[in-house]
C-alpha cells in the first residue's frame, strides 16, 4: 500500500511539475505574438511619434560612415522614433533604402519614417 500512496503523490508531483512548464511556455508563445504583431505593425503604419502641432524639431548631424543603425538609434535616443530597430527596417523597405547621406537636419517627432527618411536622403522639398 504505500508503495502505490508514493507512486500517486510522485505522479501528481509530475504533473503538475509539466502543467507548470506547459503554462510558462504558452505565456512565453502569447507574449512573443503579441511582440511580432506590434513590430509588424509598426513596421507599416508609418505614424508619427507626436500627433502635429505636439512635437519638437531637433538638429541632428548624421557623420560619414554612420550605420543605417546608428542613425536609428540617434533618432530614438533624442526622442524623434519610437524604436530605431523599426527604423532599420522601414528603411531598408522603403524606397530611400541606402541614400541617408551625411549632413546636418532638421528632424521632427511630427514626421513619419518616410518623411524622415526623405530629408536624410537630400529628397525633401525645397519648402519642407
Amino acid at each position: 500500500m504505500r508503495i502505490r500512496k508514493r507512486g500517486n503523490i510522485l505522479d501528481l508531483i509530475v504533473m503538475a511539475v509539466i502543467a507548470v512548464v506547459l503554462i510558462a511556455a504558452a505565456r512565453r508563445i502569447v507574449t512573443g505574438v503579441g511582440r511580432f504583431y506590434e513590430m509588424g505593425y509598426s513596421l507599416v503604419s508609418q505614424k508619427a511619434l507626436d500627433s502635429e502641432g505636439q512635437g519638437k524639431t531637433i538638429t541632428i548631424e548624421v557623420t560619414p560612415g554612420m550605420t543605417v543603425t546608428q542613425v536609428g538609434d540617434l533618432l530614438e535616443s533624442e526622442s524623434l522614433i519610437a524604436s530605431s530597430r523599426v527604423f532599420v527596417f522601414q528603411e531598408r523597405m522603403s524606397s530611400f533604402s541606402g541614400m541617408i547621406q551625411p549632413g546636418t537636419y532638421e528632424i521632427s517627432s511630427e514626421m513619419t519614417t518616410d518623411q524622415i527618411l526623405q530629408v536624410l536622403s537630400g529628397q525633401a522639398p525645397a519648402d519642407e
